[in-house]
């Protein structure tokens, strides 16, 4: 698993550098240099928090099988291939070896990279709104699959299924080990998040006006989805609940976003007041620094008494 990790953070810095130049324009990149690093971590905290939570049901979720014993007397399996048979073995019948590289590496990197140069380029761009919306609707989208994949646990076609092969399992021990960081059981099928995620990163960008990222999760997209099918992972079944999973997170953080957001708004403030944490921006009508809490929505300057609004809070509407 180590060495999988070890693998994986070089490969994903540097493609997340190469997309840094390629697709974030460059009055942006030149516009952000000043930024501190408490600057950042003022402002985006939240965010990463939601991230480690997501990360801590990722890791609960083993042990939590092995205390209900759920994965050793159920099997739902049989049941998905009831309704669609061997439908997704159609997908290998044209298997070869650099097909089977290239769909890995789509698998893997591609999709890594598009899920997390998602929040880099809407943050960095100042597409708040949309950095916002994709953080509920990537939460939302882990917390809706997260007790399928513990009370549900459906088999990877590649192990279910008898004339389809495992391809992505069985291309290197390395990236065997690092599959089974996240399905220990290679039983997180359904939904199929690789979808679901992906396709919520497509519909949320494409709400901005970054034609260049628009163009590529527009291409990209579409062939990690395929990639789950002839690597042997996903039934077509996972890939269009993926599909439904992604358009209703996407409607519940596009209508009810503002209503989320002052609950987490709310208590983030209160976190900050108690941490102390503070920064300052310029009073636009005294030109006077004010100090403020980061995410509390405004401030009155005290040298001239103007009302200052706060840059984390207010949102650069689209």
């Amino acid at each position: 698993m180590i060495h999988f990790v070890i693998l994986m953070i070089p490969i994903l810095l540097i493609s997340i550098s190469i997309g840094f130049f390629i697709f974030i324009p460059r009055e942006f990149r030149q516009k952000k240099r000043g930024y501190s690093i408490k600057r950042l971590i003022n402002g985006y905290w939240p965010y990463t928090l939601f991230a480690i939570i997501i990360y801590g049901l990722v890791e609960v979720q083993s042990p939590i099988q092995h205390k209900l014993n759920w994965f050793v007397t159920y099997n739902f399996t049989p049941y998905i291939y009831g309704i669609e048979g061997s439908l997704a073995i159609i997908f290998q019948s044209f298997v070869n070896t650099y097909l089977t590289y290239f769909m890995s590496f789509v698998y893997i990197i591609i999709f890594s990279f598009i899920i997390s140069f998602n929040f880099i380029i809407l943050a960095y761009t100042n597409n708040m709104e949309a950095f916002e919306q994709f953080t509920i609707a990537f939460v939302i989208n882990y917390l809706v699959a997260f007790p399928f994949y513990v009370f549900v646990p459906i088999k990877a076609t590649g192990y279910a299924l008898p004339n389809m092969e495992p391809l992505l399992y069985n291309l290197h021990p390395i990236i065997y080990q690092g599959c089974i960081m996240a399905d220990p059981l290679l039983d997180n099928s359904f939904p199929s998040l690789h979808t679901s995620l992906s396709v919520t990163a497509m519909l949320i960008i494409y709400s901005t006006n970054l034609k260049r990222y628009k163009i590529f999760t527009a291409i990209s997209v579409p062939i990690i989805i395929f990639s789950t099918f002839y690597l042997g992972i996903h039934w077509i079944l996972d890939a269009v609940s993926g599909i439904m999973l992604a358009i209703g997170s996407c409607y519940i953080a596009t209508h009810y976003d503002d209503k989320i957001l002052s609950h987490v708004m709310r208590a983030a403030v209160k976190v900050e007041k108690v941490l102390g944490m503070k920064y300052e921006i310029v009073c636009r009508n005294c030109n006077s620094i004010v100090t403020m809490i980061p995410h509390v929505e405004s401030t009155n300057c005290q040298k001239c008494g103007n009302i200052v609004l706060n840059g984390y809070y207010n949102r650069n509407k689209r």
